[in-house]
C-alpha cells in the first residue's frame, strides 16, 4: 500500500521546514582552514549581459559571466551577510578583423 500526501507549500513553510535541517545535513566548505556548513541555493537569473572590448588590433571580445552554481554557508561577514561561493563559467566570443585570421590574411594569398 503507497500512500501519496500532497500539500500546498508556502514561504512560510519553506522558512519553518529549513529551520529544522541539521548542520549534519549539509555540505561542508573550506573556509579559511575551516569546515563551515552550507547549502547549495536555487536561482534565476534576472539578466545576463555581455561585456564588450575593443582591442588596440580591431578585434572586438566580448565576455559573458555565466553563474553554474550558488552555496551559502552558515558564515557571515563583518557587515552581518551571508557568505557566498559562486560557481561560473566565462563565454568568450571573437569578432576578429579579416587581416588578422590566418586563412584570410592578404600576406596568405
Amino acid at each position: 500500500m503507497v500512500l501519496l500526501y500532497t500539500k500546498t507549500w508556502n514561504m512560510v513553510d519553506i522558512c519553518e521546514l529549513r529551520a529544522y535541517i541539521p548542520n549534519t545535513m549539509k555540505k561542508m566548505f573550506k573556509m579559511l582552514g575551516k569546515d563551515v556548513p552550507g547549502e547549495e541555493i536555487s536561482f534565476e537569473p534576472e539578466r545576463e549581459g555581455w561585456d564588450v572590448y575593443l582591442l588596440e588590433d580591431g578585434t572586438k571580445l566580448k565576455l559573458k559571466t555565466v553563474v553554474t552554481r550558488i552555496d551559502r554557508l552558515d558564515a557571515y561577514r563583518p557587515d552581518g551577510d551571508p557568505v557566498y561561493i559562486v560557481h561560473s563559467s566565462n563565454v568568450v566570443s571573437l569578432d576578429v578583423p579579416e587581416s588578422l585570421k590566418k586563412d584570410g590574411s592578404s600576406q596568405n594569398r
